[in-house]
């Protein structure tokens, strides 16, 4: 449990009676940039502040210069500004205990505490609690050091899974298809770090399952969850799912063969069990697998909402959810109707600047961004861009996120790519996946 102020239930309830509240949201991700609009639709929202923000953020709030490895500015930045109402879901900063660190002071803050988290940031703790709540997941072993993981690999089924048990900011998952490969696939994560010393902390060494992945969403609070629609996103950045992990280069919502039905049944699986005694507040998001032979198969949990799922959420809702997190916070999530647009699908490309997910230089001009907007049926969500003079300039590896929403999941693939046709970086096309939306059913 997190040790709150004494003020802060006081400053919790006296949320439900405000309708002029102001919302900060932490991060500079595309999910950040659709929280923060989200939120400002809300008719019980009067100012969005983002912390950092990026280059399109600023067009729903305003953006705060924060540094987001440093608990104590952030916390400054919050005694600055008095929100009444923070919103944490990008995992670095759940991982920091900024949700703890900011109720302690009193601050409503939405997000799951620091040890709730471990459900995402340590792999080897979510398996082994998934283990002994009966959640359904694939054989795995967990190796505090590379000589233990390259001495178990030599006994194991390929193709495998070699994972970073601490956080890798998606790319720390990566399959191998031989002995040898596994074998330099656990030197990279675990001698070389190439994703950083967290992700290094263990290896997860994980039988490979063949099926459809699922993308399952649901809002928590306590021991009630209320569930999404279906998504799948799309994680490797070649076309027909080929070449590196990513953090996301595209996704679909609703998934065709994967209806509201299946969804329920599969928080009935995969996320009720392991809700007992874990005190979770906020977005929790199993990744599944639906395979021929067992079934719903738990991937690995995340516990915040994903990026790119939010931003295809954010187009089809049809409920509030600054009255959802209210709800959440005072312990009544249950009350709360979740309205989606029916007959309605989103499609989204992630357009990335050149080298991503390797190396990537900074500074390419953006351009072509209000006319992609301007196509009746797209969103555009800014990530890694900044804005200077006016002008757009990516930042980072994942730039923009195109939406599109039609009635049909072809008509939405349409517009996001004839959207995505409109963008330059310095003159020339941008990069992103075509085939968004594309793979075939999986029955």
């Amino acid at each position: 449990m997190i040790e709150a102020s004494p003020e802060y239930e006081q400053n919790v309830s006296g949320l439900l009676e405000r309708d002029d509240l102001t919302v900060m949201v932490f991060g500079y991700e595309g999910r950040t940039h659709a929280l923060a609009a989200w939120a400002k639709d809300s008719p019980h929202v009067e100012e969005v502040l983002i912390a950092p923000g990026n280059g399109g953020t600023g067009e729903v709030g305003i953006n705060v210069e924060v540094d987001l490895a440093d608990l104590d500015d952030m916390q400054s930045a919050v005694e600055t500004f008095h929100p009444d109402l923070v919103i944490v879901q990008r995992d670095s900063l759940l991982s920091l205990g900024l949700v703890d660190r900011l109720q302690a002071i009193g601050v409503p803050t939405y997000g799951p505490s620091q040890s709730a988290f471990r459900i995402e940031s340590r792999k080897d703790w979510s398996k082994a609690l998934m283990k002994d709540r009966g959640v359904p997941t694939a054989d795995y072993g967990s190796f505090d050091s590379a000589k233990l993981a390259h001495e178990a690999v030599e006994a194991m089924v390929f193709p495998l899974w070699v994972k970073g048990a601490g956080l890798g900011a998606g790319k720390a998952a990566n399959r191998a298809e031989t002995m040898a490969e596994a074998h330099r696939l656990i030197d990279e994560l675990m001698v070389d770090q190439i994703y950083g010393a967290e992700a290094a902390v263990a290896a997860v060494l994980e039988q490979h399952l063949e099926g459809g992945e699922i993308s399952t969403h649901a809002f928590v609070a306590g021991a009630v969850h209320k569930m999404w629609l279906s998504m799948q996103d799309y994680k490797t950045i070649g076309e027909g799912d080929t070449g590196k992990n990513t953090g996301g280069v595209g996704g679909i919502m609703p998934v065709p063969w994967f209806d509201m039905a299946a969804t329920e049944k599969a928080g009935e699986q995969a996320i009720k069990p392991v809700l007992d005694g874990l005190d979770f507040l906020g977005v929790l998001y199993p990744g599944l697998m639906v395979t021929r032979d067992n079934g719903i198969t738990v991937i690995e949990y995340n516990g915040r909402s994903g990026d790119p799922e939010t931003q295809l959420a954010r187009p089809l809702a049809q409920f509030d959810i600054i009255e959802v997190i209210r709800r959440s916070l005072v312990g009544d999530l249950e009350s709360v109707e979740l309205k989606w647009k029916q007959d309605q699908h989103s499609n989204l490309v992630v357009l990335t600047t050149p080298g991503y997910p390797g190396e990537v230089v900074d500074g390419q001009r953006i351009t072509g961004i209000e006319q992609a907007k301007a196509i009746d049926g797209v969103t555009v969500f800014h990530a890694g861009t900044a804005e200077q003079d006016g002008e757009i300039y990516a930042q980072g590896g994942r730039n923009l996120n195109i939406v599109g929403v039609a009635d049909k999941p072809e008509k939405a693939h349409a517009l996001t790519l004839a959207a995505a046709d409109k963008i330059r970086y310095d003159g020339q096309p941008a990069i992103f996946r075509t085939d968004i939306g594309k793979r075939p059913p999986y029955q």
